[in-house]
């Protein structure tokens, strides 16, 4: 039984992409997954979906890109899509050990949670299957 129809990962590392996926959908936490390279693509992809009214149900946010950060898409996510009812559950996937991007995440109140790379099946079933 899966806990999300579809997952989008945001993260310009391929391989922790592709990792992620596999986890996910082998774990049967979603139906389906897709993963988004580049910050841009991520935020025309939004604007797309959410015309069409049809956002995923869970977001993994990188930080770092070498166009940009996270950050940069989180100001993009609470002034464009943030007004939507049913909201994704959004969550940062990073590789950052920075004590002040775990602080940051605080003043995202739509963030659910700060998980480390790599994604693991104990991560999964701790901030996704409980």
């Amino acid at each position: 039984m899966t806990r999300y129809e579809q997952v989008i990962v945001i993260d310009d590392d391929y391989t922790n992409n592709l990792i992620s996926e596999n986890l996910i959908l082998g774990m049967q936490v979603a139906e389906r997954v897709h993963s988004i390279l580049r910050l841009q693509e991520a935020e025309q992809y939004f604007l797309e979906a959410f015309g069409r009214q049809s956002l995923p149900d869970l977001i993994l946010l990188d930080l770092n890109f070498p166009e940009g950060s996270g950050w940069d898409f989180l100001s993009f996510y609470k002034k464009e899509i943030l007004l939507v009812k049913d909201q994704p559950d959004l969550f940062i996937l990073t590789s950052s050990i920075s004590r002040k991007d775990k602080d940051q995440v605080q003043d995202y109140q739509f963030i659910k949670g700060f998980i480390n790379k790599p994604l693991t099946r104990e991560k999964i079933m701790k901030n996704f299957l409980q």
